[in-house]
C-alpha cells in the first residue's frame, strides 16, 4: 500500500452575510475561487447558514414539499424542467447526464433548487 498521502478537495466556504453584499467586486473573488477555472475549483460553494435563524424552519418547510412536488403528473412538472439551463435549475429528475453520457437516475431524491422569494430571511414579500 502506498504511502502518498490523499489531499483532499476544499470547498468555498462563505457566510450568508457576504452574498448580500451589493459590491461584486467584494465576492466575485470568492466566487472565482469556486467556480473558476482552476484545477482545484470543485464548481460548488458552501454558504454558511448559521446568522440566519430561521434557516432550519424554512429549510425544513421547504422539504416538506417535495414529496408534493415528485407526485405531480408528468405533464406539470415539464413545466418546471429548463434544459438550456442544464437543468442545474427546475426539475431535473432523470434528465441529467453522467460524463458517459448516460442519464443519472442514482439520485435519491429529484432535485429542484429553491429559490427564495425574498432577499430578506424570514420576509414573505418578494422585494
Amino acid at each position: 500500500m502506498s504511502s502518498e498521502r490523499i489531499e483532499l478537495a476544499k470547498p468555498v466556504l462563505v457566510d450568508y452575510e457576504e452574498l448580500q453584499s451589493d459590491n461584486l467586486e467584494n465576492i466575485f473573488p470568492t466566487l472565482l475561487k469556486a467556480f473558476g477555472d482552476e484545477p482545484d475549483c470543485l464548481g460548488i460553494i458552501l454558504i454558511n447558514m448559521d446568522s440566519v435563524p430561521e434557516y432550519t424552519t424554512l429549510r425544513r418547510t421547504l422539504l416538506s414539499y417535495s414529496s408534493y412536488l415528485a407526485a405531480l403528473p408528468d405533464f406539470e412538472l415539464k413545466k418546471l424542467e429548463n434544459a438550456h439551463a442544464k437543468y442545474v435549475v427546475g426539475w431535473s429528475h432523470g434528465k441529467e447526464r453522467l460524463k458517459s453520457g448516460a442519464i443519472d437516475t442514482r439520485k435519491g431524491i429529484p432535485s429542484i433548487p429553491s429559490i427564495p422569494l425574498s432577499s430578506h430571511p424570514g420576509s414573505t414579500s418578494s422585494d
